[in-house]
């Protein structure tokens, strides 16, 4: 059971990379990389639900730290920049 929640794991891994980079045509990169972020929250959840395994004080103080990087260059470093959207070639 459980190389079958690795096999999970692995495709919706490689969807999620693929999605991520279908959608760079569509907003700029730097709108769409704090979505990898999330990735986190999803290896927690599999951590936590196939292996039974808690988050230790390390694991979170990192996932903190990672966290608040990214939201302090979002905040510190705003573009005012328009958003220029790319057309797809037909």
């Amino acid at each position: 059971m459980r190389y079958f929640y690795l096999l999970i794991l692995g495709i919706s891994g490689t969807l999620f990379q693929i999605f991520l980079i279908f959608s760079v045509r569509f907003a700029p990169a730097r709108l769409i990389t704090p979505f990898n972020y999330v990735a986190i929250i999803f290896t927690l959840g599999f951590d936590f639900f196939i292996w039974n395994k808690s988050p230790d004080i390390w694991q979170i103080i990192g996932i903190v730290g990672i966290i608040l990087g990214a939201a302090l260059v979002v905040i510190l470093f705003p573009k005012n920049n328009p958003i220029v959207y790319v057309k797809s070639k037909k």
